[in-house]
């Protein structure tokens, strides 16, 4: 194989190696950063503070509260009694289509590696990883396509209460660190 097709190859097995970062959409920690995520009509899963889950479509929010229809009937809810609110979401469509194109442009390489290349002939080898690299980037992607997931879209922050004693040694007092939280 030439210089030229042994960099390309490489070329490609990184690009689909190490593929760009994505990261994830943060929690709301208010009912009214949650409007920032959902709208009315979304269909969601909210679970109160006792942990009773109920599934419906939001009819409004507001800063304090939601209100869902929940079996053909209006419920509303203040953000002191919901603990947590999921809502399905579709499964990112980038990183289907980089696990196909690397798979696609893998199985060539791996083509090449085993039958081997004649002088003249890198130029369908990169044609034939482009066209299988295209052709698993779209398998890919249809795939991410079906896939939704349910993500926590709220969480109520949690509070924590009790108390923390600490000793304390120093060579002018020795005694105890108390502390309370409400």
């Amino acid at each position: 194989m030439s210089r030229l097709v042994c960099r390309a190859l490489l070329m490609l097995l990184l690009a689909a190696a190490f593929p760009p970062a994505v990261h994830a959409q943060g929690i709301a920690r208010t009912v009214d950063e949650l409007r920032l995520l959902v709208k009315p009509g979304d269909a969601v899963r909210l679970t109160d503070v006792s942990g009773h889950e109920v599934s419906g479509r939001i009819l409004t929010l507001t800063p304090q509260s939601i209100e869902l229809r929940v079996d053909g009937q209006s419920r509303q809810w203040n953000e002191a009694d919901i603990a947590s609110v999921s809502h399905r979401r579709p499964d990112s469509l980038a990183n289907g289509a980089w696990w196909g194109f690397g798979i696609g442009v893998g199985l060539v390489s791996l083509a090449v590696a085993a039958v081997g290349v004649e002088d003249g002939e890198e130029g369908g080898v990169a044609l034939a990883m482009g066209f299988y690299g295209g052709v698993g980037a779209g398998i890919g992607t249809g795939i991410d396509a079906l896939i939704k997931r349910r993500r926590v879209i709220y969480q109520k922050p949690a509070t924590t209460t009790g108390w923390h004693v600490e000793p304390i040694a120093t060579p002018h007092a020795r005694g105890a660190r108390l502390r309370v939280r409400f």
